[in-house]
């Protein structure tokens, strides 16, 4: 399931007196500068952590950019260590449902992830595909403010979850730390290319985060098309 949020700045200007004068000297007073929103730090390493190591359920609604009604359902249920067939590393896992509703009809993709304390291995899923990372993951901060982003790893799918298989494409996930009316969020973005190495469209997944990194039960996504389509669902 990964947009930087910017804070506006308020400038409003000193008046002189009564008679609507200059100020003694001839100069205006400055500007008074409000500062915008504060958004709390949050502890990404332990974000992270928490959502694959935690059971949790997001549900969220949404209208896209063609006016049909979307659902997007996600379930993590944590599993026993594991090995992942397609590199043999051995690792913790968590299984993932996802459930896409669109106008009524759902689809549904089911997969293990697989990952260690400091590195994430890949994930298999329920249709025969594998994804592998390619390389070590990048460290993750203790705090990070709104606005701040990072790299996460770069997952290549294979078909049969053999490397001699069929090349699906290209998955770049990255995080970042946001605030959306008043909830700070833990986001992950996904970036897709097809095998070709062409853009197919991007993933925004927001969960409610506090300051130590604990998940909550707000989350938002927002999906994006390579054609411009885009469709943005939430639960709160």
């Amino acid at each position: 399931m990964p947009i930087a949020a910017c804070a506006a700045l308020l400038a409003a200007c000193g008046g002189g007196g009564g008679g609507g004068g200059t100020p003694a000297g001839g100069a205006f007073p400055p500007p008074v500068v409000s500062p915008g929103p504060v958004v709390a730090t949050v502890d990404v390493a332990a974000a992270w952590r928490d959502y694959l190591t935690v059971a949790h359920s997001w549900k969220m609604t949404g209208k896209g950019s063609d006016g049909r009604a979307y659902e997007l359902a996600v379930d993590m249920k944590p599993g026993p260590t594991s090995t992942f067939a397609m590199t043999g590393s051995s690792g913790q896992t968590i299984d993932q449902s996802i459930r896409f509703t669109i106008d009524g009809a759902t689809n549904v993709n089911n997969g293990t992830l697989f990952f260690t304390n400091d590195t994430f291995i890949g994930v298999a899923s329920t249709d025969g595909a594998c994804a592998p990372a390619r390389g070590a993951m990048a460290a993750l901060p203790a705090a990070a403010s709104g606005g701040q982003q990072g790299e996460l790893f770069i997952l290549e799918g294979y078909a049969g979850c053999r490397i001699t298989g069929q090349k699906l494409g290209t998955t770049t996930f990255s995080w970042s730390v946001q605030e959306d009316a008043g909830v700070n969020l833990f986001c992950i973005t996904s970036k897709q290319q097809n095998a070709e190495g062409a853009n197919i469209g991007s993933e925004v997944d927001c969960i409610e985060a506090t300051a130590g990194g604990t998940l909550g039960n707000r989350a938002k996504f927002t999906v994006s098309r390579a054609d411009g389509q885009s469709i943005t669902g939430r639960n709160y």
